[in-house]
């Protein structure tokens, strides 16, 4: 286990803390992009870099997309679709050689499908398509992944204005693919909890947790997502995430800047 662990731990327990006692000044509610329940047009420009063991780092840009489409009875489809463009350099599980390069990632296609809400409740249920199509076999699995997703949505507006919490499930399985690339089993657990902040910003903690079946390995992380709406329909926020336990060898820490327009 890595210091991170304790920093993670204090870095939570300060932020939840601060948060709370000021709540009292909320005033209003935003809708922040942050509920996967409560979809919005949009479009977000993602910078991520994330350092792993050793010397290797990471760096991406990507372009993420998002659109809601009214359904009969109340229902909604939520499309999104993601490209990133990345730049890795070390030795990793997809890079064992340790050679810099640059190129576009595996694009992620998302479809979730929500049912109108029952009092504080709300649920999606869908699947996300990632196909194999990174420039350079390092950037990539190799292998269509469909990914089955489940989720749900509690408003926890009677006890903290503003708040939500949440847990999303998804299962990654590829479902063919190019020769010699490793077969992908992946369960995927994220629990979510969101707390609205006066002046319209607001805290996220939604930490993506995986179990890979095919090497009984785990990744847990800590994550905490700070960010602002601006003017109602500009969006910043900065995200830090910092793993706990890394089996997975994915990263050590990661900072991601967002800037999202809705419309």
């Amino acid at each position: 286990m890595r210091m991170s662990r304790a920093v993670a731990s204090l870095f939570f327990s300060t932020m939840f803390t601060l948060s709370v006692t000021s709540l009292s000044a909320q005033e209003g509610q935003v809708n922040n992009g942050q509920d996967f329940t409560k979809p919005v047009r949009r479009v977000d420009l993602l910078s991520t870099y994330a350092d792993m063991a050793g010397n290797a780092w990471s760096q991406s840009v990507a372009l993420h997309a998002g659109l809601p489409v009214p359904l009969p009875d109340g229902w909604v489809a939520s499309l999104r679709a993601e490209q990133p463009y990345t730049w890795i350099k070390g030795v990793n599980r997809n890079n064992p050689t340790g050679k810099r390069l640059d190129g576009f990632s595996e694009i992620l296609l998302e479809a979730l499908f929500i049912p109108p809400s029952e009092g504080s409740w709300s649920y999606a249920l869908g699947a996300r398509y990632i196909p194999p199509s990174a420039s350079h076999d390092e950037l990539g699995t190799g292998r269509h992944q469909a990914v089955p997703s489940a989720g749900f949505r509690y408003e926890m507006g009677g006890w903290m204005p503003g708040a939500w919490c949440g847990m999303m499930f998804r299962h990654a399985v590829d479902v063919g693919g190019y020769s010699g690339y490793d077969r992908v089993s992946q369960t995927i657990v994220q629990p979510l909890f969101n707390i609205n902040l006066p002046d319209a910003w607001f805290l996220t903690f939604a930490p993506e947790m995986r179990y890979d079946w095919k090497d009984d390995e785990w990744f847990i992380p800590f994550d905490m997502t700070a960010g602002k709406v601006l003017s109602g329909n500009i969006v910043v926020s900065i995200d830090y995430t910092s793993a706990i336990n890394d089996d997975l060898s994915l990263y050590v820490n990661a900072f991601t800047a967002r800037v999202g327009y809705f419309f």
